[in-house]
């Protein structure tokens, strides 16, 4: 499984075997899932990496180890420890990679992030105009390419940017956010501008440029407004 811990990769970690893997976390963190499959373990694991990594790198901590045991709440987000003030953090893992990001913001303004990657699996026009129904709106659709790669490519970016969005607004709304509730438009430097389904909060987003072609990784930043 590939750890990664920046969106360009260049600091990815490779770990190979499960074991190896699970007995570099915490106790209680192996804990969390010591009764879930070989492969969801493993997720699990490149995902704890990816976010200790994150935070070296963001500066939050020196070493990895600095970290204690991650949590997971009851929607399936990560509990960090006490750490720095305003540290928010996001991960999200395919089968075979993994990432995470570190958002330090104002101590003073309510503010979550979301991080999802998704994988271009290559699927045929067809398969891709099904999709486009499913998780994308009229305005959203009519917006897309009609060059068949870069139409799935396209796809992939605001379908992930949706599920950013949504564990952005999660750790606020406490619901399902549904994919035909939110309007996402992406400019041609990969920043994102959503239109979010309810009042008092503003969202921006990013499509996040990697070095692998089949991998699109972006974030969300939520923040709530009017808030004294």
């Amino acid at each position: 499984m590939a750890v990664v811990d920046v969106p360009d990769f260049k600091n990815a970690r490779f770990v190979d075997d499960l074991a190896e893997a699970l007995a570099g976390l915490p106790a209680a963190e192996r804990a969390l899932c010591e009764r879930w499959a070989a492969r969801r373990q493993a997720t699990f694991a490149a995902g704890r990496f990816a976010l200790r990594a994150a935070l070296v790198a963001a500066g939050v901590v020196v070493n990895a180890g600095d970290v204690g045991p991650v949590g997971r709440d009851y929607r399936g987000a990560p509990v960090l420890p006490p750490l720095a003030p305003a540290v928010r953090v996001s991960l999200t893992h395919k089968d075979t990679v993994a990432a995470a990001v570190v958002y330090v913001g104002a101590v003073d303004v309510p503010c979550c992030i979301g991080l999802d990657l998704e994988i271009d699996d290559g699927r045929t026009r067809a398969s891709t105009d099904k999709l486009a129904k499913q998780v994308l709106l009229d305005d959203e659709i009519a917006a897309l390419s009609d060059d068949d790669v870069r139409r799935r490519r396209q796809l992939f970016e605001r379908f992930s940017l949706k599920e950013a969005l949504y564990k952005g607004l999660d750790p606020f709304v406490r619901r399902y956010v549904g994919f035909l509730e939110v309007n996402v438009v992406v400019d041609g430097d990969g920043r994102a501008r959503f239109a979010v389904p309810m009042p008092g909060f503003v969202a921006d987003g990013r499509v996040l440029r990697v070095a692998d072609d089949d991998v699109v990784l972006t974030m969300a930043r939520v923040r709530q407004v009017g808030v004294p």
